[in-house]
This record gives structure tokens, sequence and C-alpha cells, in this order.
């Protein structure tokens, strides 16, 4: 049962601290600075950013996400990020019950509909992983 990374939460659950966990937050810290100078870095120049197909990035769209890399989280900003999270999920929820409704008029092939609860499942996965990592923060 402890495989599979189960045993990080058991720790949590079990409430067992660890004295570097302080020194750790300063840690993940550092290393955002690190994470955020670098795709500061290449946004500015372009340099290593391309589509999956090989075509550069729109010069207007890199300034503009440049931005958001350039600087640490406010305060204000997790909060406004935090709510986003919370809408997202909000949104797969009624997609998601849309979807349950929609499998039993015929419309739609099987596959589809499993295709897109997967990946729903993914997404809604996706964000509860990032809001939980907020809240061990």
């Amino acid at each position: 049962m402890l495989q599979g990374f189960t045993l990080p939460w058991v720790v949590r659950k079990l409430r067992l601290s660890d004295p570097a966990e302080a020194s750790d937050s300063d840690e993940r810290e550092r290393l955002d600075d690190e994470l955020r100078t670098a795709a500061a870095a290449a946004v500015a120049t372009g340099a290593h950013l391309a589509r999956r197909d090989g075509t550069p990035f729109d010069a207007e769209l890199l300034q503009r996400t440049g931005l958001r890399y350039a600087e640490p989280h406010s305060e204000d900003w997790s909060a406004h990020a935090r709510e986003l999270l919370e809408l997202q999920l909000a949104i797969i929820e009624v997609m998601r019950t849309r979807l349950i409704a929609v499998s039993a008029g015929g419309t739609f092939s099987t596959a589809a509909l499993r295709h897109r609860m997967a990946e729903l499942d993914a997404d809604q996965l996706s964000l509860e992983l990032r809001l939980r990592d907020d809240d061990d923060a």
C-alpha cells in the first residue's frame, strides 16, 4: 500500500513532521526564482520556444506572457489564481454532469464519451493536485 506515492499522503495524514520542512520551503522558493528567471529570459529572447510543430510564437504573445514570469507571485495573484482553479473545477463538474446526461441519448459514440470523460478526469486531477500543493505550502 505504501508504494506508488502513497507514503507522503500517509505521512501527512499521520501528521508526522520533518524538521527539514522549513528549509524545504526556502529551497522551493529559491528553485521557483531560478525557474522564473529561466522562463523570463526564454520569453524575452524567444530562445528555445516554439510550438510543437516547430513554428515560432507571436512576439506580442511572448511579451504578454513574459510579464507573468518576470515577477514572483504576490498574495493577490496567488489568491486570484486559486479562485481561477476553483472555478475551473466547478466548470468541470458542470461539464461532467452534462456528459452523463447526453450519454444516455445515443447521440455520441461510447468512444467519444469515454475519451471526453478521461480528459475531464485528467483536468480535474491536475487542478486538485495544484490546489493541494497550495494548501501544503
